[in-house]
């Protein structure tokens, strides 16, 4: 017999909850395998969106035409677990785009000089 932490109700061994008060008698552990397969895919693909975002952001720092795709990719990884890279990405592809707007304005200014 499993006791009711909350309301010392006398309950059956394989219960998860109590037949009194409904209190939670164990913690219910799950495995890999309960776990659907389209929450693990979905962390994968969230995942692998802010490492793309990473690795644009920094490109874009050198090559410009890319910054904006590191901006979409960066928003669409701050879903996922691995913020830290889809931030850091977001920033560089940021940082991209000014220097996009930089050059638009030095050639507007300066242009053939420049």
């Amino acid at each position: 017999m499993v006791i009711c932490p909350q309301c010392n109700q006398a309950n059956l061994d394989n219960a998860n909850y109590c037949s009194r008060c409904g209190q939670k008698l164990r913690v219910i552990l799950q495995t890999q395998e309960d776990i659907p397969q389209q929450v693990v895919t979905q962390s994968a693909q969230d995942s692998s969106k802010a490492t793309i975002a990473l690795i644009l952001g920094i490109v874009s720092l050198f090559f410009l035409i890319v910054a904006p795709i590191g901006v979409v990719f960066g928003v669409m990884g701050l879903k996922s677990k691995s913020k830290g890279m889809a931030i850091t990405g977001l920033i560089l592809s940021i940082i991209g785009c000014v220097e996009i707007l930089i050059v638009m304005v030095m050639f507007m200014f300066f242009g053939d000089n420049f």
